[in-house]
């Protein structure tokens, strides 16, 4: 079963055409679609459920996917891949606005983590960009 599901990670990555500077951030958050795509009972084969379910967190970040919710979820994924996050920010620019302009100006913690939810966005956007079944 444990190769199953790593053939169709796989696939989905194939299919969602990873940047390898980034590899592993995406990894992370496949594997969290993937948890969430199981918890909500959909066909691990389904890769069009999956895409929607990107699609739906990226017009609303507050979907529930579980691992992307919470602050602490995402502060913590901010200390794993710091430096790929902040390569996404700086892609975008992100550096260049205040924490006002994001709507967190009382705290750091506040800012960091919307700032990871914005590379999160963008990583998404790309990987539904590259598909071709959309």
């Amino acid at each position: 079963m444990k190769k199953f599901t790593q053939k169709i990670n796989e696939d989905l990555k194939q299919e969602l055409n990873i940047d390898s500077y980034i590899e592993e951030f995406q990894d992370e958050l496949i594997q969290k679609i993937e948890q969430e795509a199981e918890n909500r009972n959909i066909d691990p084969d389904d890769i069009s459920s999956k895409k929607e379910l990107i699609s739906s967190y990226i017009q609303n970040p507050d979907t529930i996917i579980i691992g992307l919710v919470n602050d602490s979820d995402l502060f913590d994924l901010y200390l794993k891949y710091g430096n790929q996050i902040d390569n996404i920010l700086i892609e975008l620019d992100h550096f260049t606005k205040s924490p006002a302009d994001l709507g967190s100006q009382s705290s750091l913690y506040g800012y960091m983590t919307k700032s990871v939810k914005l590379s999160i966005e963008d990583v998404f956007k790309k990987m539904l960009e590259s598909g071709s079944d959309l």
